[in-house]
């Protein structure tokens, strides 16, 4: 749907033709996106849009007449037509690898699938205390509160909307975690006194807050009502539930539900805890009260940058038909500015700590080998993750201060120590000179910075020569 320099992605023949099927050699078929990706028919067709979906408005009659009047070569439908033939042919004669019937579809195999990318996905950003994990031993009574904390919420209800034979709430998935070891109680008061006592009266309170496909997801007509969001903060009854519940209760927990960044700063002082769910899926019940509980240490990172504020953030209007963006956004804009995010790029929290021990690196041909030693200092087995970084000061103008390069998820057991090697292609260190418009890779020193996802900003530096 978007434009890239000024030309819409299905008519943008310099994507299509000059990069896609000429200098990259695309053999197979290029398809618009759904119902409004095509808007001019001869432009589309001449930059090389094989296929529009999923209406021949553009691509039915306005394209025979466009051929007829000589304005589309018929050259380019054959091109297309080919296309489109070559790879249902290519798809048609290719064995399936395995016998894939009905009775296997969320089968036993695929649920715990389900569960392990829940559970693998769960990002912690704040355990003061170490509030979590809770210990079955100290609770007798826990509350659980929030709208969405007994809904079935797998996210967007549009293009991308799945239908799983069932979905585990987060309560659910509590109630059955502890069983009858412990009372398990959903508050559906939303007054603030009565959400007051209720919090009170518990020995920990769980709020499930956040967002579901009426605020993130595909818009679809003016009768449905979802899209982007018109902030990244959460709704105001949230926010009232949260200070209501911390304030009675200082065992307080939120579990966040959604797809993107979410803006915690007004609240995040006032709870224990704080622990990024994600759309978590139809086992996501089970993976958050397993992390909460302990039998799953959270190792998700956190994929993009979560400022403090919205001013930190380029501009943004979602009702806006065009608008144009710099070059840095996320991590590579906080480090331009100085503005310190709430949280860094691939933060994330763990029940165990960590450390890494002296780095090293090699360098053979086009390959750069980083070697480190990452220990586990804590008590229980957990998940790091070592980020690499490049820096840039060859560059002969302005450039990102530092790139990420390279990345490792490693599991180590508790008192062990584990080596970790990452290999950073030389390509990564290249940059741009928009003076001859052309990918630079200078042969001197260059500096790496290698850290870790509990603390991605304390990095250490090393040197390689090219």
């Amino acid at each position: 749907y978007n434009k890239v320099r000024g030309e819409f992605a299905c008519e943008n023949g310099y994507l299509l033709r000059s990069i896609l099927k000429e200098e990259w050699g695309f053999e197979g078929l290029v398809m618009s996106d759904f119902v409004v990706g095509v808007r001019h028919t001869v432009a589309a067709a001449l930059a090389g849009l094989d296929i529009e979906m999923p209406f021949a408005w553009h691509y039915g009659r306005k394209l025979v007449r466009a051929v007829r009047r000589g304005d589309v070569p018929v050259a380019v439908v054959d091109d297309a037509a080919l296309r489109i033939l070559r790879t249902v042919l290519r798809f048609a004669e290719a064995a399936d690898p395995e016998d894939y019937p009905d009775r296997v579809i969320s089968g036993a195999r695929h649920t715990a699938l389900a569960r392990e990318a829940a559970e693998k996905s769960m990002t912690l950003i704040r355990n003061e205390q170490k509030a979590l994990p809770l210990e079955r031993s100290d609770i007798r009574r826990l509350a659980v509160f929030g709208r969405l904390a007994d809904a079935e919420n797998t996210g967007d209800h549009g293009s991308s909307r799945v239908y799983p034979p069932y979905v585990v709430t987060p309560l659910e998935g509590l109630q059955e975690h502890v069983g009858d070891s412990i009372e398990v109680t959903l508050v559906r008061e939303t007054n603030a006194e009565s959400v007051a006592l209720a919090a009170r009266e518990t020995d920990a309170a769980i709020i499930v807050a956040g967002y579901d496909h009426h605020d993130e997801g595909e818009h679809l007509s003016k009768f449905h009502r979802a899209g982007d969001r018109d902030t990244l903060r959460l709704h105001d009854d949230d926010v009232r539930l949260i200070r209501a519940v911390a304030q009675a209760n200082p065992r307080t927990v939120v579990v966040l539900i959604g797809g993107s960044a979410i803006i915690v700063d007004e609240w995040q002082d006032e709870v224990a805890a704080i622990l990024i769910a994600w759309y978590p899926g139809m086992e996501g019940g089970r993976a958050i009260a397993r992390t909460l509980f302990g039998a799953v240490n959270p190792g998700g990172k956190l994929p993009f940058t979560m400022v403090a504020d919205e001013a930190d953030l380029p501009f943004f209007d979602k009702n806006a038909t065009s608008i144009e963006y710099g070059s840095y956004h996320g991590y590579t804009l906080a480090d331009k500015t100085g503005r310190r995010p709430a949280f860094p790029f691939g933060f994330g929290l763990s029940y165990s700590s960590f450390e890494v021990g002296a780095v090293s690196a090699a360098v053979e041909g086009d390959l750069i080998t980083i070697t480190a030693t990452l220990r586990n200092t804590g008590d229980v087995a957990g998940d790091e993750v070592i980020q690499i970084y490049a820096g840039f000061p060859q560059a002969g103008h302005e450039m990102p201060v530092k790139k990420l390069c390279g990345f490792r998820r490693v599991t180590v057991e508790p008192g062990t120590a584990e080596p970790v090697s990452i290999h950073v292609d030389t390509d990564s260190l290249r940059w741009y000179d928009p003076d001859d418009g052309r990918w630079k890779l200078d042969h001197g020193k260059y500096t790496l910075h290698v850290g870790t996802s509990s603390d991605p900003t304390d990095l250490q530096s090393i040197h390689v020569t090219l």
